[in-house]
């Protein structure tokens, strides 16, 4: 829905943000690989339930969105359009991590 996506994308960018310094922080060159993950957003802006779905590449990677997920905390608390068009106690989401050549 419109809510979930207005409440989204300012909050998952923190997410990416601290994300990309963790890449950029990086000394080696790694080629074009992912990495998926899923949590859950609680109605106080909680996350839990962190999950790896699929990691394509080095081990060392798949940590980074681990750590930038840890980093974030919490974020804002959902609004109540979002919980409106929820069924579960939290909000699930999937981002895709992916990974591009770096020098």
């Amino acid at each position: 829905s419109n809510s979930v996506t207005q409440y989204l994308v300012p909050e998952l960018r923190k997410v990416i943000n601290l994300w990309n310094l963790q890449v950029l922080k990086a000394t080696q060159i790694f080629p074009v690989k992912k990495t998926v993950v899923a949590f859950e957003i609680f109605p106080d802006g909680s996350i839990k339930n962190i999950k790896v779905i699929e990691h394509d590449g080095e081990e060392t990677m798949l940590y980074y969105p681990l750590i930038a997920i840890e980093k974030a905390g919490k974020l804002s608390p959902l609004p109540q359009a979002v919980l409106d068009h929820i069924r579960q106690e939290g909000l699930w989401i999937y981002i895709e991590f992916k990974y591009t050549k770096h020098r």
